[in-house]
C-alpha cells in the first residue's frame, strides 16, 4: 500500500508542477492512500497546502475526518484535536466518532485530564457522552484514575 500512497503522492505533485487543477476529491484520494499507509507528515502537508489556497481548493469534511481518525488511531490525540477545533471554527459537522477516537487515543496515551476537557468540549456541542457506551466507559475510567490518590 506504501509505494501505491507513494505513487498517488507523486502524481499529485506532478499535477500542481504543471499548474493542472486537481478539485477536493482528487487531494482527498491521495489523503485516504496515504492515511491507509500511515503517512501522516504527508497527509498533513496536504492539509496545509488546500488550506494555504483560499477558495480555490478547500479541504473538506471529509478532507479532516479522515486525517483526525488516522491521527487518532497513530495515538496523536493532540494534533487530532486540534484538527477537530479547525473544522468546529469553520462550521463543519464534528461526528461523534472522531471525538471518541481522540478521546481513545488520549486515553492511551494515559492523558485522562486532556481526554476529559475534550469530553466537555463535546458536551457543550452537545454530545451527550453518557448516551455513547464507548464515551461512557472511558469517562468512569477518567474518573477513577483522577480519584485515585
Amino acid at each position: 500500500m506504501t509505494m501505491q500512497a507513494d505513487k498517488c503522492y507523486s502524481l499529485l505533485k506532478e499535477m500542481l508542477k504543471l499548474d493542472l487543477r486537481p478539485n477536493v476529491a482528487t487531494f482527498n484520494t491521495v489523503i485516504r492512500a496515504l492515511t491507509n499507509s500511515n503517512d501522516l507528515t504527508k497527509a498533513l502537508r496536504i492539509l496545509k497546502y488546500m488550506e494555504s489556497r483560499d477558495e480555490t481548493v478547500s479541504p473538506n469534511q471529509r478532507t479532516y475526518s479522515m486525517i483526525i481518525s488516522a491521527l487518532a488511531l497513530n495515538n496523536m490525540p493532540e494534533e487530532a484535536e486540534t484538527l477537530i477545533s479547525v473544522m468546529s471554527s469553520k462550521g463543519m459537522n464534528v461526528e461523534v466518532e472522531l471525538y471518541t477516537a481522540t478521546v481513545r487515543a488520549y486515553e492511551t496515551t494515559h492523558k485522562p485530564r486532556l481526554a476529559l476537557n475534550l469530553m466537555e468540549k463535546m458536551r457543550r456541542n452537545g454530545y451527550n457522552f453518557y448516551d455513547n457506551p464507548v464515551l461512557d466507559r472511558i469517562f468512569k475510567a477518567l474518573v477513577n484514575t483522577l480519584s485515585s490518590p
